[in-house]
């Protein structure tokens, strides 16, 4: 329900990476991965599912190359930052 423009935002083809990046920085993707699935996050925490959703969304969209432009987003070092905390 929150986070429902930001998931348009997720989804339009040219959202850039600075701004996937940004979002991801912001939900904080370190604190869902004491969950190793969705429905533990239902289980555990149904409030905070929108946030392991939109978290989830980013990963598996930049992964299969859905999120390709970077005219916010240049420096590497940052991202490779984020997604370390993610695939640890």
């Amino acid at each position: 329900m929150y986070h429902e423009p930001l998931h348009w935002i997720l989804d339009q083809p040219n959202c850039d990476r600075g701004t996937a990046v940004t979002l991801l920085w912001l939900a904080d993707p370190t604190w869902y991965l004491q969950w190793s699935s969705r429905e533990e996050v239902m289980i555990a925490q149904p409030y905070n599912i929108e946030g392991f959703d939109m978290v989830t969304k980013i990963v598996k969209n930049w992964e299969r190359g859905f999120i390709r432009d970077a005219n916010l987003f240049r420096r590497t070092t940052i991202l490779q930052m984020v997604f370390s905390y993610w695939q640890a």
